[in-house]
């Protein structure tokens, strides 16, 4: 019998469990885990869950800022509780509950479908947060009812976030990028340990929302990534986002230091430097990361620590190895929001409820947050395309529509298209693209006016559940139910229509509408919404003025000074500028 409902979400009740405790066995020794029980439209199942297994020591001390160590141990492992969440700034806004918090937090989770059977495909969940906040699970949001209700083995892992995870020097004393290793090392660990849960190797599809897209994206094209996944999920994020990389290793040195000053250790050069960040309280070093963007406000970068281009993992700029069509050879699929810009308005008013007015003021300051960077014939271009005629003649307009619409394309869409392109022409494995356009019945954020906005996608599919005053509708049930289903059937075969390779994309065990891949002549998305139909490119105008007029505008500008430089007269060289004519 079950025991005492003890959460309920969506439209899944979570349950304890009297079952024996279920143990598998690795090189290593047993692992001991727990069964979990929970109800999804009146259909009882059982999930054996694996928790806060660790894969790498503890980064702490002479290992902090090293790529990680895998884990030894021997004998048996308790696997009953979830381990510790990364450090990391508290943001009240969202509904996590992190429970402890730790350097020593590299731990992943594995989630069975019972009956346990072989040769399951695997997802792997690598979350989002910046490269600064989040976890693989957490104890108020469950990750697991998508690994049975879509049939596969689901891990999640934690990895170094901020300054942990990503401070570099720009040398190869602090090359950067450990997260990111922590990350391929949770991959290594899949591929050698499985088998034992059940779960075929050869079937692994890395996902992730947000950061966790980016950083999906970027193992696409690194070479020490290739041959640990056979798919690739991204959710908002790609690594030719102007926020996934940093790539001015003169700025990651001047940042590396400019911590080191905050908490003591100016020193002369970057082995000292190390030295003495080291020994530095996790709490100061955290305190004084969050205070990065305050130091340095006049860096370009969106991010105070991010991935970067590094020799190593990152061998060249995402932009360069994608035109070199670097692709690793996997299956993709790649989406974004229709409201990711709602995000920032989210944060700034939390207890709106209805849309905010973005006057001419608000809407400089949130450009200029947003780090954008525009000549003046660039942001004439911006009125253009995202102005209505409503705006141009209202004394006082509302900005709110056209700065979501700006920050949506400029930070996820855009970049999404330039790597889908990319992706489809370097014919590395299937290409699929979404656009997930369904306005919630009630927002994970608690804001009816946002939209389909970044990060309430990941409420429809299963990884990460709100609080039980969360309720789909019954359309968003079915809707739901659907989500699961493509992405599950992309883990298994590539293909989102088709759960097995002899399933025939239109047979009634499918019982979806087929979902087109993305090719360069026909830029098909499937639209996330209760129809699930098919729409061209949704931004295509919009990403055409990003992706391609303003790189021709920066080259003429640039042409045009040096003209200026070399065949103007003196009075013509001191009025050149961005807007002069000749």
């Amino acid at each position: 019998m079950l025991q005492q409902i003890c959460l309920a979400m969506l439209f899944f009740v979570v349950c304890s469990s009297n079952a024996s405790n279920p143990t598998v066995t690795v090189d290593q020794g047993q692992i001991i885990g727990k069964r979990l029980q929970f109800r999804a439209q009146d259909t009882d199942f059982d999930v054996d869950a694996y928790l806060g297994i660790p894969y790498a020591e503890a980064p702490v001390g002479p290992l902090r800022f090293k790529p990680p160590v895998p884990k030894e141990w021997q004998g048996e492992l308790n696997a009953h509780e979830y381990g510790n969440s990364c450090p990391q700034p508290i943001i009240p806004a969202l509904p996590f509950d992190l429970g402890k918090t730790s350097e020593d937090c590299l731990i992943l989770n594995v989630y069975v479908p019972v009956p346990v059977r072989s040769n399951r495909a695997v997802m792997l969940w690598i979350h989002g947060g910046g490269y600064s906040m989040g976890a693989g699970s957490f104890a108020n949001l469950e990750t697991y009812p998508i690994a049975s209700l879509g049939d596969v083995i689901l891990v999640s892992i934690n990895y170094r976030l901020g300054v942990f995870g990503f401070l570099a020097t720009g040398d190869e004393v602090v090359p950067g990028n450990m997260g990111m290793l922590d990350q391929l090392e949770t991959m290594k660990w899949v591929q050698k340990n499985i088998e034992a849960f059940g779960g075929d190797p050869n079937r692994v599809t890395i996902f992730g929302e947000s950061a966790g897209s980016g950083s999906v994206s970027l193992h696409t094209l690194s070479p020490l990534s290739k041959g640990l996944f056979s798919g690739a999920i991204m959710q908002s994020g790609a690594a030719t986002a102007p926020w996934a990389v940093l790539e001015d290793k003169t700025l990651f040195h001047k940042r590396a230091f400019g911590i080191g000053k905050l908490v003591g250790c100016e020193k002369e050069d970057t082995k000292q430097l190390l030295d003495c960040l080291v020994d530095v309280p996790t709490d100061d070093l955290l305190n004084a990361s969050q205070r990065m963007m305050e130091v340095f406000p006049e860096d370009p970068e969106m991010l105070a620590f991010a991935p970067v281009y590094d020799d190593h993992f990152l061998p060249e700029c995402p932009d360069t190895l994608i035109s070199q069509r670097s692709f690793n050879p996997v299956n993709i699929m790649a989406g974004y929001n229709a409201d990711e810009g709602t995000m920032a308005f989210v944060f700034r008013f939390p207890d709106a409820t209805e849309k905010p007015h973005c006057d001419a003021t608000e809407f400089e300051y949130y450009m200029a947050a947003s780090k954008f960077h525009l000549t003046p014939l660039q942001k004439d271009a911006l009125e253009l395309v995202y102005f209505d005629n409503a705006m141009l003649t209202d004394p006082n307009p509302n900005y709110f529509d056209a700065f979501a619409r700006i920050s949506r394309d400029s930070g996820f869409a855009c970049s999404t298209d330039t790597y889908l392109r990319g992706a489809a022409e370097a014919d590395a494995g299937s290409v699929y693209a979404y656009y997930f356009n369904h306005h919630p019945s009630k927002s994970g954020f608690n804001t009816p006016w946002s939209g389909a906005c970044h990060g309430d996608d990941t409420f429809f599919f299963g990884i990460h559940f709100t609080p039980n005053d969360f309720n789909l509708t019954d359309v968003e049930v079915e809707m739901t139910m659907k989500m699961i289903q493509y992405w599950t059937n992309f883990a298994k075969t590539g293909n989102p229509n088709i759960g097995t390779k002899n399933e025939e994309a239109s047979s009634p065990a499918a019982k979806l509408l087929e979902w087109p891949q993305f090719t360069l002549d026909k830029r098909m998305y499937k639209e996330l919404s209760p129809p699930m139909t098919n729409i061209p490119d949704p931004t295509g105008i919009s990403c055409k003025l990003w992706n391609a007029y303003f790189p021709k505008l920066d080259a003429a500008l640039a042409d045009k000074q040096q003209e200026c430089k070399s065949h103007w007269s003196k009075e013509e060289k001191e009025s050149c500028s961005g807007e002069a004519k000749p």
